[in-house]
């Protein structure tokens, strides 16, 4: 039994929790002191909600995990669960939003992993972090391909 390898972008979910964390504070704000509507003050709090829940509460606990029986991939909005027998490769590639790191599934399917992107701020450059991880997890699935045989 091998101990769970997890990887996190720590830089780009901390610098969009607390963009998200303080657009939430600004929409409640506008929605307490502003002179409009009742409409539009209930609008801003909800939309003020929201923003904090998604990027706080959600992008915040973004990660990749790998254990033995596979990989759990977090993104901000779901969780999926991938066994190693499923798994044909780890791969990134360069798109609009810079490295996007993914996991390419034996039925053709593919599943991003959120987590080991790169930051807004090395868009459209190598981003050694993510090209790491994905080499390390290609790693980790040749040894459970190889260990299958």
């Amino acid at each position: 039994m091998t101990p769970p390898v997890t990887f996190r972008n720590t830089e780009l979910t901390l610098g969009l929790a607390v963009l998200g964390g303080a657009m939430g504070v600004l929409l409640l704000a506008f929605a307490v002191v502003a002179d409009v509507s009742v409409v539009v003050r209930a609008g801003a709090a909800v939309l003020g909600l929201a923003s904090a829940w998604l990027y706080v509460g959600r992008m915040a606990r973004a990660s990749v995990r790998a254990c033995d029986e596979g990989v759990v991939i977090r993104n901000p909005l779901r969780t999926v669960r991938v066994g190693w027998p499923e798994i044909e490769s780890f791969e990134t590639r360069l798109g609009m939003g810079g490295v996007q790191p993914r996991v390419a599934l034996r039925d053709g399917r593919t599943v991003s992993m959120w987590a080991v992107q790169s930051p807004r701020r090395r868009l459209r450059q190598p981003d050694e972090t993510a090209v790491r991880a994905v080499a390390q997890l290609n790693r980790l699935l040749d040894d459970r391909h190889i260990g299958e045989r």
